[in-house]
């Protein structure tokens, strides 16, 4: 097998440079490196940028990646993001995705009568 190059980006930078003001959802599913990338989205979380997260949780992952699920739910709660639902998975009950909804976004979407998506290609 031959090493691919491929580009990596910190999430702050690339709303940035893709010119997205707010994020309704972001899913993000990185083999137990999922604490990086909220890492590199600190900016984008402290303006309450982002409105929910759905993530997986695999404790295996997590602890090869360095971390554990303890940490990331700790990292969100800390955030002021709250579980709103769990979801079980194939792989057995060690590993699921956690829907997990921002405090500032729970108090807009009581305010908000129609929703506005837009996808977002990412180049």
């Amino acid at each position: 097998m031959s090493p691919v190059e491929i580009q990596i980006d910190r999430l702050d930078d690339l709303l940035d440079r893709l010119q997205i003001a707010t994020v309704d959802l972001i899913k993000i599913d990185v083999e137990g490196h999922e604490l990086g990338v909220f890492q590199g989205a600190v900016r984008a979380v402290r303006e309450n940028r982002i409105a929910a997260v759905l993530c997986e949780f695999n404790e295996g992952y997590q602890a090869c990646a360095g971390s554990s699920c303890e940490d990331l739910e700790q990292w969100l709660a800390d955030k002021r993001f709250t579980l709103a639902k769990r979801f079980p998975s194939k792989w057995g009950s060690k590993v699921h995705n956690r829907l997990y909804v921002a405090t500032h976004a729970r108090a807009a979407s009581r305010r908000q009568v129609q929703p506005k998506c837009k996808a977002v290609p990412v180049p």
